[in-house]
């Protein structure tokens, strides 16, 4: 029996552009996660570890990060590491792959960038792992290696990091891999990457997009894990570990639901995580909250999340509302005629305003009787 793990997609540097500080808090976390992987290779003592591209965000990798994957990588010991270039850090003529140094380069690492032999025999195993890393970040070129039929082990593994092509969700230049390649392959075990998210793409062979080890944008369902697989004679095991630690959330609030600031912060305040990365989109009326200064929130409650963002979605009703917007036959367009008739009596027009958009929120359904009421 022969123990894998398999992983992709790390983007170690990784930018988060537009998380402010929390950029770089993200960035450091992502080294917490790709040591954890390194752990659980160890604990479970694999005999292979799969990275199956996108190890780096990018090709502008700088000396210390470079220097901390290959330490982590190094800590294995005798447990070999399979890489192939990504889309994100492919193998280009600045990929950071081409020019490590022999000094730091790990004696267990096996980058499979040779197109000519592009596989790498474990005689220990009697195993073959086959790679074709990626020459550019777009490409109409199947990247899933073909296998050597002249070679015979008793397991053949691939790598290959591109997308499965499925109708309206996958473009012909995005590295493409057919299920009809994979089905006809030939190879025991097919680790994908590319795709963030944890999915199965065919049982026989049996062959797996391991998704992102950590989530690393929001929507990004089914990312945070690793593989583990297990190959025996006719049989494949393969078990997700759970591996991510952040939680991506976004939340849409209601500025009417609130009478003051105050509860809108203790609303956000319910998410809140040192791990949790949380947007706040705020519809509605702000006036009617008494909503002000958003960023006084963020400021406040800055130390109770990874990272917070209030989106600010609201609209001043007062400036749109008029009687002449809405048929006259309503009961919206003759409430706001009789509030306008008034009003322009009266010297003092503030209160009939502040009527006339809640009296507008209250008949639309856009604000609960329930809440004038409290």
């Amino acid at each position: 029996m022969v123990k894998i793990l398999h992983t992709a997609d790390i983007h170690l540097g990784a930018k988060f552009s537009g998380l402010g500080r929390g950029g770089d808090r993200l960035r450091a976390h992502l080294k917490k996660t790709f040591m954890r992987i390194i752990d659980l290779a160890l604990e479970g003592k694999v005999d292979l570890l799969l990275i199956a591209g996108d190890l780096f965000n990018s090709n502008q990798v700088s000396k210390t990060s470079l220097g901390f994957a290959l330490g982590e990588i190094s800590r294995l010991g005798k447990i070999n590491v399979c890489l192939i270039p990504g889309t994100h850090d492919c193998y280009d003529s600045y990929s950071v792959y081409r020019n490590i140094p022999p000094d730091i380069f790990p004696s267990n690492l096996h980058i499979l960038v040779d197109e000519e032999k592009p596989f790498v025999y474990f005689e220990d195993f009697n195993l073959m792992v086959y790679g074709k890393g990626n020459k550019s970040s777009r490409s109409k070129e199947r990247p899933l290696p073909i296998l050597n039929d002249k070679i015979k082990p008793r397991y053949n593994i691939a790598l290959a990091h591109g997308s499965l092509q499925v109708l309206s969700k996958s473009q012909e230049d995005d590295h493409p891999i057919t299920p009809d390649d994979i089905e006809k392959s030939g190879f025991d075990y097919i680790a994908l990457g590319h795709w963030h998210s944890l999915q199965e793409v065919c049982e026989k062979p049996r062959a797996f997009y391991s998704g992102s080890p950590e989530q690393l944008k929001f929507g990004e369902k089914g990312a945070g894990n690793i593989l583990i697989v297990e190959l025996e004679d006719n049989y494949t095991k393969v078990e997700r570990i759970r591996t991510g630690e952040l939680k991506w959330e976004e939340i849409e609030l209601s500025a009417e639901k609130f009478r003051n600031p105050s509860e809108i912060l203790r609303e956000i305040e319910k998410h809140k995580g040192e791990n949790n990365i949380l947007r706040v989109n705020l519809k509605g009326d702000k006036r009617i909250s008494g909503i002000d200064n958003l960023s006084e929130i963020e400021e406040i409650l800055a130390d109770h999340f990874l990272y917070l963002e209030i989106v600010d979605q609201t609209q001043n009703y007062l400036e749109e509302l008029c009687s002449k917007k809405f048929p006259s036959h309503t009961v919206a367009g003759q409430f706001l005629r009789i509030i306008e008739e008034r009003a322009a009596e009266e010297k003092d027009k503030g209160k009939y305003q502040e009527a006339k958009a809640l009296g507008y929120l209250l008949l639309s359904g856009e604000k609960d009787f329930k809440d004038e009421n409290r």
